[in-house]
């Protein structure tokens, strides 16, 4: 009896874990559904642009430009976005011509990716347009070298590949502000909550402990605060960008959204 008990009670366990699981799986699914689809309706336009509009048979650096600049244009600053489209465009070019001199080979994937950087570098782009500027030159030198001299073909490709993610992100299918605001905001009155009980318990209680306990809930709160200020800039670049989203906000502009500054 006792072991039919137990058995029953890991049986149990067993099906109520797998049951969380699932949950927790649909749950990922659900939160990742938008950048899902951000990504496969920008490669498939991007496709389209770079086959149809320009001409080309097999633009493969359209779409793998068009998802990898869709990695920064939902929670940061399009300008990032922009930087990382054209760091793909400028190390594919440069690549191209440096592979159509040089050829392929262990030194010259070196002389290649080093070249590509030093040449985002000099146009004023950022780490993040350097290293993918770099990744993009690795591409080209390794996967699909140039045939019969320089094409700068390919490097139109990831500019129409970039150009298809910020449209699809900032136009047809563009982040909602409110629930980046939500999301922001949720966290910051959280930790507020929990640094005024800790307080409230070091002021009642007077011990160190307690002090402490509060100190680190408002460093905590500090913290979850500087993620609002960038929800906030995110917000107002998605209503700026998308009228659409204008109207979401019953009208009102990017003002509100923008946080004050320290001045004022």
């Amino acid at each position: 009896m006792i072991q039919r008990a137990r058995r029953d009670e890991l049986l149990e366990q067993a099906a109520e874990a797998s049951r969380t699981g699932l949950r927790t799986r649909q749950q990922r699914i659900v939160a990742g559904a938008r950048p899902i689809l951000h990504s496969a309706v920008a490669a498939s336009l991007a496709w389209l642009v770079a086959t149809e509009v320009v001409g080309h048979q097999r633009p493969f650096f359209a779409p793998i430009s068009a998802v990898v600049t869709l990695g920064l244009t939902v929670g940061e600053r399009r300008r990032r976005a922009v930087e990382l489209a054209i760091g793909v465009a400028v190390g594919i070019a440069i690549a191209d011509a440096l592979v159509a001199a040089i050829g392929t080979g262990t030194w010259q994937v070196g002389v290649v990716v080093a070249l590509a950087m030093v040449a985002a570098t000099l146009v004023g782009g950022g780490p993040l347009l350097a290293s993918q500027a770099g990744a993009s030159a690795v591409l080209v030198a390794t996967l699909q070298p140039p045939d019969g001299g320089v094409d700068f073909g390919r490097a139109l490709d990831a500019l129409v590949g970039g150009g298809s993610a910020l449209l699809v992100s900032s136009l047809l299918l563009p982040v909602n502000p409110l629930r980046l605001l939500r999301e922001g905001a949720g966290p910051v009155l959280d930790g507020l909550v929990e640094a005024l009980e800790q307080l409230s318990d070091a002021l009642t209680t007077r011990r160190p402990a307690a002090a402490d306990a509060a100190l680190l809930a408002l460093a905590r709160a500090d913290g979850t605060h500087d993620a609002l200020i960038g929800a906030l800039e995110t917000a107002g670049e998605a209503v700026r960008l998308s009228p659409q989203r204008r109207g979401a906000l019953g009208g009102s502009t990017a003002t509100p959204l923008r946080p004050a500054s320290s001045g004022a």
